[in-house]
């Protein structure tokens, strides 16, 4: 009686130092997963033998502050009544702008006036060398054409009265509506004028005109004037049918 007394209390002491060792391992599991959870929960707890690194703090760029407020339009909406074919109104907004900023600009004055440049010499013309020979212009009768004819001769001379040829003599202008341009050389009508005469036909009959006509002295080389024109009178006269204008180079 007393060994199975004995043999039932040594049972139940080994039963209980095995539910107390699994009672340990079962309180050491649940603490080593509990610290797992707090680890990868929050990794920077003090017991973490492997904390993640610390990064440097994040650079914060300043914000730029404006110098002044910009310039924005402030929009007014006025309705304005419009009819549309069915003659029932319709409201239009219209939008006026109008600045809360205005900016004045300063002009910049000239300190200097400037002074125009103004020419110091005039230019003279140059003066022509032939002019015309004191008591020219005479109107005469043609003795070599009669009265069927009209028209304008003369000589050319030098400073001495001798006679100069090659010399270009121009005639233009109009006679009655016709437009006349010619041009010859003095001793061309010497046969009939002498040595440096010259000679232009201009008509079969004579007729009157008022300075419509002009004459002037060229340089046959170079085109250019050798003396100033000379605006002629015509007549219808056989009397006067030539005029006769002698040049002459000046002193």
């Amino acid at each position: 009686m007393d060994d199975m007394t004995e043999t039932r209390s040594g049972f139940s002491l080994g039963r209980m130092l095995g539910n107390c060792l699994t009672l340990l391992i079962l309180l050491a599991t649940l603490g080593v997963a509990a610290a797992y959870a707090i680890v990868f929960i929050n990794p920077q707890v003090p017991f973490n033998p492997f904390p993640p690194p610390t990064y440097p703090p994040e650079l914060e760029f300043p914000t730029p502050t404006p110098t002044s407020p910009p310039l924005e339009p402030t929009a007014t909406l006025e309705p304005t009544a419009t009819l549309d074919p069915t003659n029932e109104p319709i409201a239009t907004a219209t939008a006026t702008l109008e600045p809360t900023a205005t900016e004045t600009s300063t002009p910049i004055l000239p300190t200097e006036t400037p002074t125009p440049l103004l020419p110091t010499e005039t230019p003279t013309p140059t003066p022509v060398p032939f002019g015309l020979q004191p008591g020219s212009i005479a109107a005469t009768t043609s003795w070599f054409h009669g009265c069927d004819w009209m028209g304008v001769g003369g000589h050319v001379l030098e400073t001495d009265n001798s006679p100069l040829i090659g010399i270009g003599i121009q005639l233009g202008g109009e006679l009655d509506g016709v437009p006349k341009n010619m041009e010859v050389l003095s001793g061309s009508a010497s046969d009939i004028l002498g040595e440096s005469g010259y000679l232009f036909d201009l008509a079969d009959h004579p007729i009157a005109s008022e300075e419509t006509l002009w004459l002037q002295l060229v340089d046959v080389s170079s085109g250019l004037p050798l003396s100033e024109k000379v605006y002629l009178i015509t007549y219808d006269t056989c009397s006067k049918n030539l005029l006769l204008v002698n040049w002459r180079r000046l002193p």
